[in-house]
């Protein structure tokens, strides 16, 4: 396939990881695939999955002018602001006026998409999770980073995935990995409670409960399983041709969120046999404002003009990650020079 370059006839699904601000960094590379690439080729079907912001990024990209809406989305995320010690109340607030940039219309422009089949990542919460005391959501979040270092299937103690999914999609939702697992149909009444919940983290964020048309319960952010969705454990692909494009922030993956402080847990090649990541070189990265990625723990570290300063030049930068992606795609001896095995 690579010998014969990348069209979009060839992509079945484009995955959205999690990380917060390190989206801005790669922000021009989505606005060259959705607003562009997709644009000027094909018109199969392609299912859209994400968790977090690579939701709220996936929910801009079904809007009229993508490359436009991906821009007000990374505007209203840099243009967040907090009181020194915010509470969940607050950042519920930014989190619903960065939704309404996503999603002006209620959800309609994605459930009527004449290509793009979304699929919302969230987790369903039990024990100490699904309280709102922060005092014991953190300590179910210690004591799941001590069963996952065990195994992740222990997980299912605090968590069940719950995927909200196009009902125009022929891709079902079929675990792999051990966890309990279910789809859910997006529609009218839960877009944009599922959209909400997809980035609800834990011990800083509000819940979203008893989402409707899913079972009653507390949902939080499908970061918590799926932090980099590995979409053939996620999904079955069986009797699908084609690619899974992955436009993402590293050049690895890291399955969980619990799994960033688990260096042996990165997903190997192997499990991605299907999968075409797109992602920054060092080189690139050593170049932003600070030699990194925006990280949300810029929050902390710089006081509001910096980080909102560093952000956007971060986002300006990014618009290089696109013109490249396009040169690749356009210029097949450009892509052949670029593509590396995964490990």
């Amino acid at each position: 396939m690579a010998q014969d370059g990348l069209c979009a006839e060839n992509v079945h699904a484009i995955i959205a990881a999690s990380g917060a601000a390190k989206w801005l960094g790669v922000c021009g590379l989505d606005q060259a695939i959705f607003g562009e690439w997709l644009a000027a080729t094909g018109d199969n079907p392609i299912d859209v999955l994400g968790t977090s912001i690579g939701t709220f990024k996936l929910a801009a990209a079904f809007r009229a002018d993508p490359a436009h809406a991906l821009g007000d989305l990374a505007e209203a995320y840099i243009a967040q602001q907090y009181t020194s010690k915010p509470t969940p109340v607050e950042v519920a607030r930014e989190t619903e006026r960065i939704v309404d940039t996503v999603l002006p219309d209620r959800g309609r422009a994605v459930l009527e998409h004449p290509r793009l089949r979304l699929h919302a990542g969230t987790v369903r919460c039990q024990q100490g999770l699904s309280s709102e005391l922060p005092g014991l959501q953190k300590r179910a979040l210690v004591a799941g980073f001590c069963l996952n270092a065990l195994r992740r299937g222990a997980l299912r103690r605090y968590v069940s995935r719950v995927v909200f999914s196009d009902p125009r999609s022929t891709w079902p939702l079929s675990a792999s990995d051990g966890l309990p697992s279910e789809q859910v149909s997006l529609d009218a009444h839960n877009i944009v409670q599922a959209v909400n919940a997809s980035g609800a983290l834990p011990v800083y964020m509000q819940a979203v409960e008893d989402i409707a048309g899913s079972a009653p319960g507390v949902y939080r952010d499908g970061g918590l399983l799926d932090y980099h969705p590995v979409p053939d454990l996620m999904f079955d692909s069986c009797g699908r041709s084609g690619i899974i494009l992955y436009p993402h922030f590293f050049d690895s993956l890291c399955q969980g969120w619990f799994d960033k402080f688990l260096p042996w847990r990165r997903v190997p090649g192997s499990a991605l046999d299907n999968v075409l990541l797109v992602a920054p070189s060092a080189h690139y990265v050593a170049k932003l404002p600070g030699g990194r990625l925006p990280d949300r723990a810029d929050f902390l570290k710089l006081d509001n003009q910096a980080r909102q300063r560093n952000w956007r030049d971060a986002l300006a930068a990014s618009a290089v990650l696109g013109e490249e992606f396009l040169n690749c795609v356009n210029d097949t001896d450009a892509l052949l020079k670029r593509i590396e095995p995964l490990e």
